[in-house]
């Protein structure tokens, strides 16, 4: 049994540990009560924050000297998404030792951001959520214990499968026009998990173009932006994957629908850095991924008049964590059996109003 104190312990025992936003919590309290206390009340809670924390470093120089000044300012932020408190039971009169199961069926406050974690450059962000349960006395003496959950953030809250078709005016040496040409993309899914294959779809129309497709290149990147409580953002972008296609591509040519490129994307081979940073819509976390992909076409002036498109792309947790292992009960163990408990996330039962 956990949460152990002379008093007794208390396990907290769910079928799933990975819900979405919304979703139902299975489960029973398992209370083991060492001594006699009056009037006793056994509380669910549910707790959720978000955090954010980084440096700026600012240098200046000194006036009227070769030399500088350089500051540092600690910026973070901190916000409660919930901190629920339910009194599930109660004994009015006194509790006698012994065991006590109490089954419960809880429902999640509905737009929850996802669970996150991120620790890179000096940079921590954080988003996480606990199921608590503690028994309170008449006398202040506190049993209690809580696990950890895991929020999926669902995707209706995410902007899905966005594609952003460009075109651009090409000119080659001597800035001769040469056309336009046209990138669209999109995913064949709204959203994959961190061990999915990415797969994206590339329309080219190429039938206003002078030039010739010669490659296409697709850099997929996450960007992260975060606030702090005194309102200062940082925003961190990486790229992740560089896939390259070689192709010809004609002036003139159109692909569209079964004729467009296929790009994989190897998302396991980043998994190690994406299973924690899903996508995410937070307070003060905001984290995207995104596929950016050019055509490269031969004899243009510069690079910058390549044609270009992107696409976010959702990554989300797989539905299955399963909850961490339960102690073993006593030998002896025999607890009555309380009758369950339906409870709803409501704001009046929130410790903090």
């Amino acid at each position: 049994m956990g949460g152990k104190n002379s008093h007794g312990n208390i396990v907290i025992e769910i079928e799933n540990a990975s819900l979405e936003s919304g979703g139902e919590i299975n489960g029973t309290l398992h209370l083991l009560i060492n001594k006699p206390h009056l009037s006793s009340t056994l509380i669910l809670g549910f707790k959720g924050k978000e955090e954010t924390h980084w440096n700026e470093v600012h240098t200046e120089s000194s006036e009227g000297k070769y030399s500088s000044v350089t500051s540092s300012d600690n910026c973070e932020g901190k916000f409660s998404i919930c901190d629920f408190e339910y009194p599930i039971y109660s004994w009015d009169n006194e509790i006698q030792p012994g065991g006590y199961s109490q089954p419960f069926t809880f429902r999640l406050p509905d737009n929850l951001p996802g669970t996150f974690h991120f620790d890179k450059y000096s940079v921590k962000a954080s988003i996480q959520y606990w199921l608590k349960a503690k028994l309170v006395t008449n006398q202040k003496k506190k049993i209690k214990n809580k696990i950890p959950i895991h929020i999926r953030q669902s995707i209706s809250n995410f902007h899905t499968s966005i594609s952003l078709k460009k075109h651009i005016s090409m000119k080659s040496m001597g800035c001769i026009n040469r056309g336009i040409c046209k990138l669209g993309v999109t995913f064949l899914q709204e959203s994959y998990n961190p061990e999915d294959i990415g797969i994206l779809m590339i329309e080219v129309d190429n039938s206003k173009s002078k030039l010739t497709i010669k490659q296409i290149t697709c850099t997929f990147s996450f960007c992260l932006r975060l606030k702090s409580g005194g309102g200062k953002v940082t925003v961190i972008k990486e790229n992740l994957l560089v896939e390259h296609v070689y192709v010809k591509i004609p002036p003139g040519a159109v692909l569209f629908n079964e004729s467009a490129i296929e790009i994989k994307l190897n998302l396991p081979s980043k998994i190690d850095f994406i299973q924690n940073m899903y996508t995410t819509r937070g307070n003060f976390i905001d984290c995207m991924y995104l596929s950016e992909v050019v055509a490269n076409m031969s004899g243009l002036c510069t690079t910058k008049e390549s044609p270009a498109a992107e696409s976010t792309m959702n990554i989300i947790p797989k539905e299955a964590i399963k909850p961490g292992p339960i102690p073993n009960p006593p030998a002896d163990w025999n607890p009555t059996i309380l009758e369950n408990v339906n409870i709803q996330y409501d704001l009046q039962f929130e410790s903090t109003i």
